[in-house]
């Protein structure tokens, strides 16, 4: 089952974005990088997560996004829109 997380949202130039998790392939730790596909659009996909996904995603590994964990579903496609 795949799971497809989509981040909207301006990084500056030159920076990327990092997804911090758990499960196959995830980390709190250390984020994984995910692909820029687009000026202001971010994407991973994740397989093998079969409970709900809490994530958090990072500017540069760094730069945590404000307020709560996101809950992502396994198998969906998720959109999120974090601020910073």
């Amino acid at each position: 089952m795949t799971t497809t997380i989509v981040v909207n949202t301006d990084t500056g130039f030159g920076n990327e974005l990092h997804l911090h998790s758990e499960g196959p392939g995830l980390s709190w730790e250390r984020g994984v990088p995910m692909e820029n596909i687009a000026p202001y659009e971010w994407i991973i996909l994740t397989k093998g997560i079969e409970s709900p996904l809490i994530c958090k995603v990072l500017i540069n590994d760094e730069i945590s996004s404000s307020g709560e964990n996101y809950v992502i579903r396994s198998g969906e496609k998720h959109v999120i829109l974090p601020s910073f």
